[in-house]
Protein backbone atom coordinates (compact mmCIF):
# COMPACT_ATOMS: atom_id res chain seq x y z
CA UNK A 1 0.00 0.00 0.00
CA UNK A 2 1.41 3.52 -0.77
CA UNK A 3 2.85 5.50 2.14
CA UNK A 4 1.43 8.96 2.86
CA UNK A 5 3.54 12.12 4.21
CA UNK A 6 2.46 12.30 7.75
CA UNK A 7 2.93 14.57 10.13
CA UNK A 8 5.22 17.31 10.65
CA UNK A 9 7.20 15.89 7.29
CA UNK A 10 4.19 16.99 5.50
CA UNK A 11 3.20 19.97 6.69
CA UNK A 12 7.20 20.96 6.44
CA UNK A 13 7.90 19.82 3.20
CA UNK A 14 4.78 20.02 1.84
CA UNK A 15 5.32 16.58 -0.34
CA UNK A 16 2.30 15.08 0.07
CA UNK A 17 0.90 12.72 -2.96
CA UNK A 18 -2.46 12.61 -4.03
CA UNK A 19 -3.08 9.12 -3.54
CA UNK A 20 -6.14 7.97 -5.59
CA UNK A 21 -7.16 4.07 -6.27
CA UNK A 22 -8.97 3.27 -9.82
CA UNK A 23 -7.66 6.33 -12.21
CA UNK A 24 -9.62 6.01 -15.28
CA UNK A 25 -6.65 6.27 -17.82
CA UNK A 26 -7.54 9.56 -19.87
CA UNK A 27 -4.05 9.20 -22.15
CA UNK A 28 -1.87 6.69 -23.92
CA UNK A 29 1.47 7.22 -23.12
CA UNK A 30 2.74 4.86 -25.49
CA UNK A 31 1.37 6.85 -28.47
CA UNK A 32 2.97 10.01 -26.11
CA UNK A 33 6.86 11.20 -27.09
CA UNK A 34 8.80 12.63 -24.73
CA UNK A 35 8.28 16.29 -26.60
CA UNK A 36 4.29 15.80 -26.45
CA UNK A 37 5.06 15.52 -22.38
CA UNK A 38 7.96 18.55 -22.09
CA UNK A 39 5.04 20.18 -24.23
CA UNK A 40 2.69 19.33 -21.13
CA UNK A 41 4.96 20.97 -18.87
CA UNK A 42 5.80 23.84 -20.26
CA UNK A 43 1.68 24.58 -20.74
CA UNK A 44 2.01 23.63 -16.92
CA UNK A 45 4.28 25.67 -16.05
CA UNK A 46 3.68 28.72 -18.69
CA UNK A 47 7.43 28.45 -19.24
CA UNK A 48 8.93 30.11 -22.37
CA UNK A 49 9.17 27.93 -26.06
CA UNK A 50 12.50 29.35 -25.58
CA UNK A 51 13.49 27.31 -22.73
CA UNK A 52 14.41 23.86 -23.54
CA UNK A 53 12.99 20.75 -21.66
CA UNK A 54 14.95 18.23 -21.93
CA UNK A 55 14.68 14.35 -20.71
CA UNK A 56 17.97 15.97 -18.05
CA UNK A 57 16.06 19.56 -16.83
CA UNK A 58 15.75 19.51 -13.47
CA UNK A 59 12.60 20.55 -12.15
CA UNK A 60 14.11 22.66 -8.93
CA UNK A 61 17.38 23.39 -10.82
CA UNK A 62 16.11 24.53 -13.93
CA UNK A 63 12.62 25.28 -14.20
CA UNK A 64 12.28 26.90 -10.51
CA UNK A 65 9.67 24.31 -9.16
CA UNK A 66 9.96 23.04 -5.63
CA UNK A 67 7.57 23.08 -2.54
CA UNK A 68 3.53 23.35 -3.27
CA UNK A 69 4.65 24.03 -6.74
CA UNK A 70 6.03 20.34 -6.80
CA UNK A 71 2.93 19.17 -5.27
CA UNK A 72 1.27 21.48 -7.96
CA UNK A 73 2.84 19.75 -11.12
CA UNK A 74 2.56 16.17 -9.79
CA UNK A 75 -1.13 16.86 -9.07
CA UNK A 76 -1.22 18.09 -12.44
CA UNK A 77 0.11 15.39 -13.97
CA UNK A 78 -2.11 12.67 -12.31
CA UNK A 79 -4.95 14.72 -13.74
CA UNK A 80 -3.89 14.39 -17.17
CA UNK A 81 -3.07 11.25 -17.25
CA UNK A 82 -4.99 9.51 -15.16
CA UNK A 83 -2.09 7.85 -13.12
CA UNK A 84 -2.00 7.90 -9.04
CA UNK A 85 1.78 8.34 -7.88
CA UNK A 86 2.91 7.80 -4.59
CA UNK A 87 6.46 7.26 -2.89
CA UNK A 88 7.05 3.94 -4.47
CA UNK A 89 6.57 5.11 -7.73
CA UNK A 90 9.70 6.95 -7.44
CA UNK A 91 11.23 4.10 -5.31
CA UNK A 92 12.25 6.59 -2.74
CA UNK A 93 13.31 6.22 0.97
CA UNK A 94 11.79 7.26 3.94
CA UNK A 95 14.09 10.11 4.33
CA UNK A 96 13.89 11.05 0.70
CA UNK A 97 11.94 13.59 -1.32
CA UNK A 98 11.47 15.13 -4.88
CA UNK A 99 11.37 19.08 -3.78
CA UNK A 100 12.67 20.80 -1.12
CA UNK A 101 10.12 22.62 0.53
CA UNK A 102 9.75 26.77 0.77
CA UNK A 103 11.58 29.37 2.98
CA UNK A 104 12.12 28.35 6.45
CA UNK A 105 10.21 25.34 7.15
CA UNK A 106 13.11 23.16 5.72
CA UNK A 107 15.57 24.07 8.55
CA UNK A 108 13.26 24.42 11.43
CA UNK A 109 12.32 20.14 11.42
CA UNK A 110 16.12 19.68 11.76
CA UNK A 111 16.87 22.75 14.48
CA UNK A 112 14.67 20.96 16.75
CA UNK A 113 16.20 17.60 16.45
CA UNK A 114 14.88 16.23 13.24
CA UNK A 115 16.01 13.90 10.60
CA UNK A 116 17.89 15.27 8.39
CA UNK A 117 16.10 14.80 5.02
CA UNK A 118 17.46 14.44 1.25
CA UNK A 119 16.23 15.50 -1.50
CA UNK A 120 16.57 13.22 -4.62
CA UNK A 121 15.75 16.07 -7.29
CA UNK A 122 13.73 15.23 -9.81
CA UNK A 123 14.20 15.56 -13.68
CA UNK A 124 11.78 15.61 -16.69
CA UNK A 125 12.77 12.23 -18.18
CA UNK A 126 12.32 10.81 -14.63
CA UNK A 127 8.67 11.87 -14.38
CA UNK A 128 7.35 10.93 -17.73
CA UNK A 129 8.99 7.37 -17.33
CA UNK A 130 7.41 7.05 -14.04
CA UNK A 131 4.51 7.88 -15.45
CA UNK A 132 4.52 5.74 -18.91
CA UNK A 133 5.23 2.94 -16.24
CA UNK A 134 2.28 4.00 -14.21
CA UNK A 135 0.21 4.09 -16.73
CA UNK A 136 1.30 0.69 -18.62
CA UNK A 137 0.74 -0.65 -15.41
CA UNK A 138 -3.08 0.53 -15.09
CA UNK A 139 -3.53 -0.83 -18.70
CA UNK A 140 -2.70 -4.74 -17.39
CA UNK A 141 -5.27 -4.82 -14.82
Amino acid sequence: MPTKFAGVKELVYLLSLNLRAGAKIEGDMGALSFEEFAGFIRQWGRISPKKRIAPETDFEGDLGVSGDDGLDLLEAVEKRFGVSLSRESFNLAPDEFLFHGEGLWPDLGTLFGGPTLFVVGLTAGTLYNVVKGAVANAQKI
